[in-house]
């Protein structure tokens, strides 16, 4: 519901599943540089805190830098004790998921920059 929400609003929507960066199915890098998306949405699922150190990783690669990044999480309280103020994402999203609060960070980190 998602992918058609974005869709509609004008986005090329791609999907991958972080499972599969952390496995090494997807190549994270090829990715960035064959699509170019002008944003993701990140979901840090449990375990918080090892979920969210391998995004912090992630956000230290060259491709990775500049993107704007929504994230979304089932618990919202927990992420954002971890994060604090260090994370450039626009929004952390947490659960009940509403498709349309995801859909307005994205627009809204695409068009702030």
């Amino acid at each position: 519901m998602l992918k058609t929400l974005l869709s509609e609003r004008g986005f090329r929507v791609l999907a991958g599943k972080a499972d599969q960066v952390k496995s090494g199915e997807i190549d994270f890098i090829g990715f960035l540089e064959t699509h170019d998306p002008v944003a993701i949405i990140w979901d840090i699922a449990p375990p918080y805190d090892r979920n969210w150190n391998f995004f912090k990783l992630l956000r230290l690669l060259r491709p990775l830098q500049h993107r704007s990044i929504v994230l979304t999480t089932t618990n919202k309280r927990h992420l954002d004790a971890l994060v604090g103020s260090t994370t450039e994402a626009i929004e952390i999203i947490g659960k009940p998921y509403d498709l349309e609060a995801i859909a307005d960070a994205v627009t809204r980190s695409v068009n702030a920059k």
